[in-house]
């Protein structure tokens, strides 16, 4: 972006080559699908907003990146490599019986406190797992450390389960539904709801999550 325009070209070159973008993450592993789906947060509680991505087949089961916004303010055009780039960050996993988790990620703001949450579903389908909603507390990045580390405070918390491979595809984040302050969100069923109708499930936040 230069100034109030956005260039009308993005050159972006996997593995390293030209950045055409502002700054450009490139994954590490090839058939991670590093990028999968991506929001944007203030997970570390800190000011300003942070890069989520999620790649949704790493080692297997999945994994979702949390990149530090401070992370980003760099020259124009630079590449960080991910994960073995070591941005400041986090990386948080599935619980076990969990895949293709991070095939859907959504900013859910926060509760209680300063720092952004995240909901992220877990396709399953493979290995016979169960998909699955997951939400995710956001925490702040411990002192006197750099790269990426796995969050301490929690973890990811199942909300609900499923069969199929379309469930939690998509998970959006829908604001305040029910006037309560806050925000709540939902989640796709395309084709195996209602016997091939499709359903939209609605799950209202309360203070405890």
């Amino acid at each position: 972006k230069a100034g109030d325009t956005w260039s009308p070209t993005v050159n972006v070159a996997p593995g390293g080559g030209v950045c055409g973008a502002d700054v450009c993450l490139v994954g590490s592993t090839a058939g991670a699908f590093f990028g999968w789906d991506i929001t944007g947060t203030n997970f570390d509680g800190s000011g300003s907003n942070d890069l989520v991505v999620s790649a949704r087949a790493s080692g297997g089961t999945g994994l979702v990146y949390v990149i530090l916004g401070s992370q980003l303010n760099v020259t124009s055009g630079t590449i960080i490599n991910v994960p073995s780039g070591q941005p400041n960050g986090f990386v948080i996993t599935p619980p076990g019986g969990r895949s293709l988790f991070g095939h859907a990620i959504a900013a859910v703001g926060n509760g209680g406190d300063t720092k952004g949450d995240l909901a992220i579903g877990a396709l399953g389908a493979s290995g016979g797992n169960a998909a699955a909603l997951f939400y995710m507390a956001g925490e702040a990045y411990p002192n006197a450390t750099t790269g990426l580390v796995a969050p301490t405070a929690s973890s990811p918390t199942e909300i609900s389960t499923g069969s199929g491979a379309d469930y939690a595809s998509p998970v959006r984040a829908v604001g305040d539904f029910n006037g309560d302050g806050l925000t709540d969100l939902a989640l796709g069923r395309n084709f195996s709801a209602g016997g091939g109708l499709g359903a939209a499930e609605l799950y209202l936040r309360n203070n405890g999550i």
